[in-house]
């Protein structure tokens, strides 16, 4: 039985996850939005923001990544279940692989606020703030979140046609 426990104990310790990211210094009230509604008083400020990567392009010195921001849980993983914050762009200083930095992974990016940068998305004009980014951590396909034990007892029946 204190075996049964330990391993337990050692699978919810396992699942919990750390923060991969610093957040020390980091106005974790500060969304898109406000970097759009207000791009001068808020340059230089430092974020904590994520979502799902929509873009990649390699540039010269460094690659561009268009996100698509949710909401962050406590272990800086985005919620795409969440509703959207808006779009951002993320400028990390060198080459990311598009191929592990593709459309629809989730990101998480620590930076500083650098104004704000009009795009196209589809026919329209976009705009979106812009981030310079000073760490970054991409997710797993399928992240792990804590999750507690369940147990289920039962008899199953199966019958054919």
């Amino acid at each position: 039985m204190r075996l049964l426990s330990l391993l337990l104990l050692l699978l919810i310790t396992g699942c919990a996850g750390t923060p991969p990211i610093d957040t020390s210094g980091v106005n974790d009230a500060l969304i898109p939005a406000d970097a759009l509604a207000h791009p001068t008083e808020l340059r230089g400020s430092s974020v904590l923001w994520g979502g799902v990567i929509i873009d990649t392009a390699n540039l010269r010195r460094e690659t561009r990544l268009e996100v698509l921001a949710y909401p962050l849980d406590g272990d800086q993983l985005p919620d795409p279940e969440a509703a959207p914050l808006r779009r951002f762009i993320a400028y990390y200083p060198g080459y990311l692989e598009a191929a592990d930095y593709r459309s629809g992974r989730l990101v998480t990016v620590r930076g500083r606020l650098a104004g704000t940068r009009s795009g196209p998305v589809g026919e329209a004009t976009y705009h979106f703030p812009v981030v310079e980014v000073e760490r970054i951590h991409l997710w797993t396909s399928s992240p792990a979140r804590a999750v507690e034990p369940q147990f289920h007892i039962g008899i199953g029946v199966l019958f054919g046609h």
